[in-house]
């Protein structure tokens, strides 16, 4: 998880924002993402004005329960051991596949993006088989 989201996150606790409180947020530690298919480097506050959904997303991971002692953040970002998955929505909105007509939502900065900051803001596996692996 980067340094200043984790410092958002110990800033709330466990208390819950609104997707118009993230809307505000400026998420600038992100690093820029430019393959050259946008005429400009995108940021999450273009990408949740382009697409809300996306902060509901995000607000949906940083609040995920991880009170069991073995907690899997891929289980919930790919969907399985019960987690329906973030991945597969955010696919929805995000990137080559997306069920959008905008063209920036469409490319792989806006899903790069959108998969690393929210990817970014689950809780961190602890052991799970993940940690296993390697």
């Amino acid at each position: 998880m980067d340094r200043e989201l984790k410092g958002l996150l110990g800033t709330f606790g466990p208390y819950t924002i609104s997707a118009d409180e993230l809307l505000t947020m400026d998420f600038t530690g992100r690093p820029a993402l430019d393959y050259g298919t946008t005429a400009h480097t995108l940021t999450w506050r273009e990408l949740v004005r382009r697409e809300p959904r996306l902060a509901e997303l995000l607000q949906e991971a940083r609040t995920v329960d991880d009170s069991d002692p073995h907690f899997c953040a891929n289980a919930v970002w790919y969907g399985y051991n019960g987690y329906a998955g973030l991945k597969g929505r955010l696919c929805q909105l995000v990137g080559w596949d997306a069920d959008t007509d905008d063209p920036i939502l469409r490319t792989p900065e806006a899903y790069d993006l959108a998969y690393d900051t929210i990817y970014d803001a689950l809780p961190p596996c602890r052991h799970c088989g993940c940690l296993r692996i390697g």
